[in-house]
């Protein structure tokens, strides 16, 4: 094989070296050492002194072809596989075989800009400009009309996947199919460069607008990854850990008794909850801990005390008054001390309105 540079490299009969001890085609073994051309056959010729290149030459044939071609990183020229090398009539078994493998067609292979790239014989890779060719007709109403029936399969393709097909020749716009073109890593640009060529014209004003609309559509949402959601026991308790100077740094609000903690900041809002004086419970053991007997001991609605008190229960702890719960279910932050366990919160919460 010669050098490359996007040159045509011609594969000649027995020229790739494989480790070939011989560079005749005549045949020296005995007939005896031959083997037929089976599985086991192609095994044990492998092993004998003067056939293993054979075998050598064709896997190196389909390698290029069924790799490196198939990835695009080559192109090929092939000729029909029958008669096209013959350097293993010497083999016995082989007279009636039109061809050894159908790889001895490839006769030229030549590595691509993408090839180079991959390679590491460029430094960047740069896809070619799509040919000028006008064979559509995009229109102001957002329809794209194909002129004659000469459009090729692989614009069809296209513009399946950018529009909607109204009839066998016209499709049709719309920012939901630019947008999953978009999520499946099409630019906008190479939508809008297709167009473009296939056109031959400018693209109307209404197909720019819905374009550069779709483009800036599709960068207003960033997923910032995944995040737990807490539920408290009342909107009250939802604020007051979401104002906590420990705790406020590792979530956010989400409604009125819940908080969103990202994945990242789990464990230590864990343990900012826990140094606060409560414990997130999971799954079953939230619901083994929230048992009958405890919730007959939270007085009913009517017992909790007149609008504007605040209950006080046997052991002398008092809740939050009315006043304090709707400055915490509103969101006013808290200026005042961290709070500590829960039967501080009126401690707490009577010295922020001392202040």
């Amino acid at each position: 094989m010669q050098g490359f540079n996007g040159k045509l490299t011609q594969i000649a009969v027995g020229s790739l070296d494989c480790g070939n001890p011989r560079r005749t085609h005549k045949s020296t073994l005995p007939w005896w050492k031959t083997q037929f051309l089976t599985d086991v056959g192609l095994r044990v010729m492998a092993r004998i002194p003067g056939c293993g290149w054979i075998l050598e030459e064709r896997y190196l044939l389909g390698l290029l072809l069924e790799y490196a071609a198939t990835l695009g990183l080559l192109d090929v020229a092939l000729i029909p596989a029958a008669g096209a090398r013959p350097d293993y009539g010497d083999l016995w078994g082989t007279d009636e075989l039109p061809f050894f493998s159908r790889y001895d067609g490839l006769m030229y292979f030549r590595i691509n800009p993408l090839g180079e790239y991959c390679f590491g014989m460029a430094p960047a890779y740069q896809s070619a400009p799509l040919q000028v060719k006008p064979v559509l007709r995009i229109l102001p109403n957002l329809e794209i009309a194909a002129i004659g029936p000469d459009l090729e399969q692989g614009d069809r393709l296209a513009l399946d996947t950018y529009a909607t097909r109204v009839s066998e020749y016209v499709w049709r716009l719309d920012s939901g199919k630019l947008l999953a073109a978009i999520e499946e890593g099409r630019p906008v640009a190479e939508i809008r460069e297709f167009l473009a060529a296939r056109s031959g014209t400018e693209i109307p004003d209404a197909v720019a607008r819905l374009l550069d609309d779709a483009a800036e559509r599709s960068v207003k949402l960033q997923d910032r990854g995944p995040a737990r959601l807490i539920e408290c026991a009342d909107p009250a308790l939802a604020a007051l850990l979401a104002n906590d100077s420990r705790i406020r740094k590792y979530c956010m609000r989400a409604g009125d008794r819940h908080l969103a903690v990202p994945a990242s900041s789990e464990t230590a809002f864990k343990r900012a909850v826990k140094e606060a004086g409560y414990l997130v419970l999971v799954g079953e053991t939230a619901s083994r801990a929230r048992t009958p007997q405890s919730r007959r001991a939270s007085p009913p609605n009517g017992e909790r005390g007149r609008a504007g008190e605040s209950p006080v229960n046997e052991t002398g702890e008092a809740g939050v008054g009315s006043a304090q719960r709707d400055e915490l279910v509103a969101g006013v932050p808290s200026t005042g001390p961290t709070v500590g366990p829960a039967s501080n919160i009126l401690q707490a919460l009577e010295a922020q309105a001392g202040d």
